[in-house]
């Protein structure tokens, strides 16, 4: 995977223009007249940018002998794990179930702290401590 590096591509990616309706390529049809579909430097930019992004965003550097690149990529974003965040980060990082079940409060993290006067419920399966409810000293006379 490389960038365009002949004599004639320029240094700095161009500007974008404002989308329009979304469509398909075509080759064109000369008997009804349908144009055939001009690809513009800027669709190319796209597609290079999105592949190279790719590539360098899985750490790799890019190698225009290279033809496994992108594949070489996907797979080193496949098998990274995540790195599961602190309890309560708010940030827009991606979720790992660890951290999904920790904040659901399924995570069995090895302390459990039980207080009088609370009512607690267990679901069946042992490891799962279900959910956590205050008594309602007014209810509990029902």
């Amino acid at each position: 995977m490389f960038q365009i590096d002949n004599s004639t591509a320029i240094s700095a990616q161009p500007p974008s223009t404002p989308a329009g309706a979304a469509g398909f390529f075509t080759d064109g049809n000369p008997a009804s007249n349908l144009a055939a579909t001009i690809v513009p430097a800027e669709r190319l930019n796209s597609v290079m940018m999105e592949l190279v992004n790719a590539v360098t965003g899985a750490g790799q550097t890019l190698n225009k002998a290279a033809f496994n690149q992108l594949w070489t990529a996907m797979q080193t974003i496949a098998k990274n794990p995540g790195v599961t965040p602190p309890q309560f980060d708010n940030t827009t990082k991606t979720a790992t179930t660890q951290f999904v079940q920790r904040a659901l409060g399924n995570y069995q993290s090895g302390v459990v702290t039980f207080r009088r006067n609370d009512q607690y419920h267990f679901r069946t399966g042992g490891r799962i401590l279900g959910y956590l409810f205050e008594c309602d000293r007014n209810r509990a006379t029902r």
